[in-house]
């Protein structure tokens, strides 16, 4: 019937409220300067990082993905964040989100990945928890909602991991079951930043979603 079956390699974790029909963008989503701009990171060997907006209605828009292979979070910061922001969100005001994992400090220089970011000039905080149901569910409640989500055209990555990329993996031997926990791929770095965006902003004041957007133009 010209559907997507089910995958052979898992069970997509947003199978049942994902919709590439209802939940992705034909066009580019540009950002409302008025707003807020949202940031999700997840740190690690391949860090990741989601930008987004909340409108006055409680919808989210994810705007742009950031998900190179292989990079340090100094460079993800450096070569791909600073001129994402220069290009595409010039006179917006930022508030990023992060694994509270996140606050330990490195052995080798004594920084946390929050205080990398907050030297790029972007104020950053950790989420409540990096449980993995919770998060899920920050997600969800945006899918879940009439005309609560939409994924801007520049999200290929995105777009495939909520479609099927981002899965339960199956229990070896054991037919019909899967793992608990979705599988670590290429594909999880943006979902979980997703998610901290998600989370971040689940855990905020929705008036201050509003009324905390700028065109200071500063971070």
């Amino acid at each position: 019937e010209a559907r997507y079956g089910e995958s052979l390699i898992g069970r997509p974790v947003f199978a049942n409220e994902f919709s590439q029909q209802h939940h992705v963008s034909k066009e580019i989503i540009k950002p409302d300067r008025t707003l807020q701009v949202f940031i999700g990171f997840d740190w690690g060997l391949y860090p990741a990082a989601v930008f987004g907006q909340v409108d006055r209605f409680g919808s989210l828009s994810v705007l742009r993905e950031i998900a190179p292979e292989d990079v340090s979070l100094e460079q993800l910061i450096e070569d791909y964040i600073t001129p994402t922001v220069m290009e595409h969100f010039g006179g917006c005001s930022f508030t990023a989100f992060g694994d509270p994992a996140g606050r330990g400090r490195s052995p080798i220089d004594k920084r946390t990945p929050f205080m990398v970011v907050q030297q790029a000039g972007i104020r950053c905080t950790p989420t409540w928890t990096n449980d993995f149901l919770p998060r899920k569910d920050s997600v969800s409640s945006f899918l879940n909602r009439r005309e609560g989500f939409m994924l801007s055209s520049v999200c290929p990555k995105l777009r495939k991991a909520l479609l099927r990329d981002y899965h339960y993996a199956k229990k070896p031997g054991v037919a019909g079951e899967h793992k608990p926990q979705p599988e670590k791929n290429m594909a999880s770095h943006a979902a979980d930043a997703l998610q901290y965006l998600c989370l971040g902003i689940r855990g905020m004041n929705r008036v201050s979603l509003v009324n905390r957007g700028g065109s200071d133009g500063q971070a």
